[in-house]
């Protein structure tokens, strides 16, 4: 069992952010944006999961950058320091669709186990 109120035991939850990824080329497909808003966005789209710190989004974002999946630019218009801007590449929308196909399979596997589960436990 686990104590803390609300968490997973590790053998559930796995890698810490493991959607992450996935989930900030989706945001950036609507629109280019920067990893202050990308973590509100974050917050707002995904409200049950918890959301990175700012420095793992810069992280996440250098490296896909380095991946061909985003490139980015300094925005100096406007008031304000100069913001670096992120937008997916065409490489980066392919990876959102091969993201949604794992994501189809691990739902139904996840529903079969939540069904099975029910099924062995409902009576007890």
């Amino acid at each position: 069992m686990n104590d803390k109120k609300g968490s997973t035991p590790g053998w559930i939850d796995g890698k810490k952010h493991r959607y992450v990824k996935p989930w900030i080329l989706l945001i950036l497909s609507h629109k280019p944006s920067y990893g202050y808003d990308i973590v509100e966005q974050l917050g707002k789209l995904n409200p049950e999961e918890e959301v990175p710190d700012l420095a793992a989004i810069y992280r996440h974002l250098r490296k896909m950058e380095e991946e061909g999946l985003v490139i980015s630019c300094w925005e100096t218009k406007g008031g304000g320091p100069a913001k670096r801007i992120y937008e997916v590449t065409p490489q980066g929308i392919q990876m959102i669709h091969e993201a949604s196909i794992q994501l189809e399979r691990k739902k139904k596997a996840l529903e079969n186990f939540i069904g099975i589960y029910h099924q062995f436990f409902e009576d007890k």
